[in-house]
């Protein structure tokens, strides 16, 4: 659809609009997008109905070159259905009053003026000030002048020592300032005190080494009992201490009375033993807790005796376990 510029035309419409519905008492609803064309049934016996329905017809007319072509000529035929009422003879005429030239209007209202140096938009009124002499013997008063009120936070782990020392006032601050005491402050607003310092610092560096160091001997743990327990079963010895036990690897191995070759025998352990060591001696001898025998000695006196030396000849026993550390 092609726009049509809006005109007086439009206006004259929805007044018409309007007026029917102030005087029926409701909108003209059934003549929604269409002229006017009479009005309802209890209004017809009244003597200006067919007068104001003509007038209406035509403010609301679908081609707006046959509407009224301004206001104040649908305003003079709505005066003039009002005024040929019948009646007595003294009735009182309404005669239109809406007597506007158009083209009088003034286009726009006129502007204020504003002054454009204050920057705020504001009418500056101008004001009569009365002139006056200056008195050049009359000096002002010097205004007093106040130190600077400064707000500090005394904080116990925030406390630096500057290279100047301040004059300070009595009660340990300076002229003009007003201390926070920050514990003070904290139990008012129900908050636990500052914790001091050297906790802070502490708490912070060794809560992670603590957690890391943890971790750490628990791995090295689990390795070491893993492979220990491989190792066992591999034969092989897994440690940097002293030896616990030894397996005999050669047929038969004698075990003496003490640490020498020239000691009695106390009897035999066989191939396959396994035996635990009691301790050792610089020269390479192991004293050892017999847990099985081969062969024992006959001799009465030495009857329950189970520990013995042997020589710790890689070519005799191995060892089959020691101790991590000394």
């Amino acid at each position: 659809a092609q726009a049509v510029p809006l005109t007086e035309a439009a206006d004259i419409y929805s007044l018409a609009k309007s007026f029917y519905t102030v005087v029926v008492g409701r909108p003209p609803s059934q003549f929604n997008c269409a002229p006017i064309t009479g009005l309802p049934g209890e209004l017809q016996s009244q003597p200006w109905a067919a007068a104001l329905g003509r007038v209406l017809r035509k403010a609301t007319a679908d081609k707006p070159a046959e509407r009224y072509s301004s206001v104040v000529e649908f305003w003079n035929d709505l005066a003039a259905v009002v005024g040929s009422e019948p009646g007595d003879e003294e009735r009182t005429v309404v005669r239109p009053r809406l007597m506007v030239n158009p083209g009088a209007l003034p286009e726009s209202p006129s502007q204020p003026e504003f002054d454009s140096a204050t920057g705020s938009g504001q009418v500056v009124p101008e004001l009569a000030v009365p002139a006056t002499v200056a008195n050049p013997n009359l000096v002002a008063p010097p205004l007093p002048v106040r130190p600077p009120v400064q707000v500090v936070i005394d904080l116990p782990s925030a406390r630096k020592v500057a290279r100047g020392r301040p004059v300070e006032a009595p009660g340990g601050r300076r002229p003009g300032e007003h201390r926070v005491d920050s514990v003070a402050v904290g139990k008012a607003r129900g908050a636990a005190p500052p914790v001091a310092g050297w906790r802070s610092r502490f708490l912070k560096r060794s809560v992670p080494t603590l957690v890391v160091v943890t971790i750490v001997l628990a791995v090295t743990g689990a390795v070491y009992f893993g492979v220990g327990r491989y190792a066992g079963r591999l034969g092989v010895a897994v440690g940097f201490g002293p030896p616990t036990e030894l397996e005999v690897i050669t047929p038969a191995l004698r075990v003496r009375y003490g640490p020498s070759k020239y000691d009695r025998t106390m009897g035999i352990v066989l191939m396959g033993s396994r035996h635990r060591v009691v301790t050792t001696t610089p020269e390479g001898w192991m004293q050892i807790e017999v847990s099985k025998w081969g062969e024992k000695s006959s001799h009465d006196l030495l009857d329950g005796v189970q520990q013995g030396w042997v020589f710790a000849d890689p070519g005799y026993i191995r060892v089959v376990s020691r101790r991590f550390l000394r």
